[in-house]
């Protein structure tokens, strides 16, 4: 299930939680905000105890697990506008 989409994934194949998990060993990262939309991401809002510490759902449906959401995809721009905006003056 989708929006236009079709998704083809080998039985037995990691999920997105699981990428994100990697990801962040491989990076070092503490921290993780992940933005999604589809039906795929719920595997990683699912997993937010212990993969994720913040998760949010572009598009409301009150059947995902994912903690926030936000309504459409240009609110993810001014999240992370908003973020970056915040993080510059640590930075300098």
């Amino acid at each position: 299930p989708g929006t236009k989409v079709v998704n083809l994934v080998p039985e037995g194949a990691p999920d997105k939680s699981d990428a994100l998990f990697r990801l962040k060993h491989e990076l070092g990262c503490k921290r993780s905000l992940f933005f999604g939309d589809d039906v795929t991401d719920e595997s990683v809002f699912e997993h937010s105890d212990t993969h994720l510490d913040i998760g949010v759902r572009v598009g409301l449906n009150r059947d995902s697990s994912a903690t926030f959401y936000v309504r459409r995809r240009i609110e993810v721009d001014t999240v992370v506008r908003m973020l970056l905006h915040i993080r510059q003056p640590m930075l300098d």
